[in-house]
């Protein structure tokens, strides 16, 4: 390798072995420009050893705030010749699993399930019994999977997925949006394809919303989630996301932002949360869960923004009036029409 932190040291640097000299060498490194080449390069080899360890979100969460903070920190430390020698002083476990976060503020693609998946891909081809669940507007259905996971798919929605899984994953297909209640099975993954989106869980509870032409999101309640994008040139991890936190990505740009926990799980009941949402948005939702066109004489209406949470279990009529209340607005509702006026 032609830069002075060869494979070796990132290995020792993983590991929480860099005497403060090295440590450095590593911070300067993980500026550089093809950091995410060689930490590829690394990573695979240690991806295995994460595999067979558990960590909890905590851990992850922990670990996810000092790396930032470090490399923000980074260009200080090397002005001044100086090092944190407290990096020392963490857990070898800690270290294994550093790399995650190196991977995903670099970038970089990881290796999670991916090199079995690859190897048995002819194995998916055998699965024959496939079933499909689709929800028109207005409706929303209970799905109980072969490995005992639960989906609860959303109005407008389909989900296709086996009889029963096999092979090395289990893997399903979603259009549209649905919160999912992922039986835990750390030797079989479980995938769900999105377009060219695909995320990976081992046991965890989350939501997807992948509308076509529309920007995904997902959003987790509980456990650990990892989102990678599928192009022509391999696969690239986008974050992995632990409780709290959602994805939004649109446009090929991935952004991450924090969510209320409760409220990613309560989806599934008929919350609705709206957070500077344009009311043309809001009215978009409406449509599907309750099978009625909203449309506006005012056009301006349709950029009015709003922050509220709606319980869709609720009469529509009553959630007209409450928005009506709430925006300023009058609206005529004539045989599952609505105009907001």
């Amino acid at each position: 390798m032609d830069h002075p932190a060869d494979k070796k040291l990132i290995q020792k640097y993983l590991l929480g072995q860099c005497t403060p000299d090295e440590l450095v060498t590593m911070h300067t490194f993980l500026l550089r420009y093809d950091a995410q080449e060689i930490m590829d390069q690394v990573w695979a080899d240690e991806w295995e050893v994460f595999q067979e360890n558990e960590i909890t979100d905590q851990e992850i969460y922990g670990w996810k705030e000092r790396f930032l903070t470090e490399r923000l920190e980074t260009p200080m430390l090397q002005s001044h010749g100086a090092v944190n020698t407290q990096i020392q002083a963490r857990t070898n476990k800690l270290w294994k699993y550093a790399a995650i976060w190196v991977a995903i503020t670099l970038s970089v693609g990881t290796y999670f399930g991916i090199r079995k998946y690859n190897a048995n891909e002819h194995e998916h081809l055998l699965v024959i019994a496939m079933q499909e669940t689709v929800n028109p507007y207005g409706q929303r259905s209970t799905i109980k999977l072969a490995d005992n996971s639960v989906v609860y798919l959303g109005a407008g929605s389909k989900l296709i997925y086996p009889a029963q899984f096999t092979g090395n994953s289990r893997e399903i297909t979603l259009q549209g949006e649905a919160f999912f209640e992922v039986t835990k099975n750390p030797k079989k993954p479980f995938v769900i394809h999105t377009g060219n989106i695909r995320t990976w869980v081992l046991g965890t509870s989350f939501r997807v919303n992948a509308f076509a032409d529309k920007p995904l999101f997902v959003e987790v309640a509980t456990g650990k989630v990892r989102v990678d994008q599928r192009h022509a040139k391999g696969k690239t991890s986008l974050a992995v996301l632990t409780p709290g936190e959602r994805l939004n990505w649109d446009n090929h740009k991935a952004v991450l932002t924090r969510v209320n926990a409760e409220d990613v799980k309560e989806w599934k009941n008929g919350r609705l949360v709206f957070n500077h949402s344009t009311l043309q948005e809001l009215t978009h939702v409406l449509e599907r869960w309750y099978n009625v066109k909203i449309k506006f004489a005012d056009p301006a209406r349709e950029r009015l923004h709003m922050t509220i949470t709606l319980t869709a279990t609720m009469p529509l009529k009553q959630i007209m009036e409450v928005l009506a209340s709430t925006g300023r607005f009058t609206y005529q509702y004539k045989e599952k029409a609505i105009t907001i006026n």
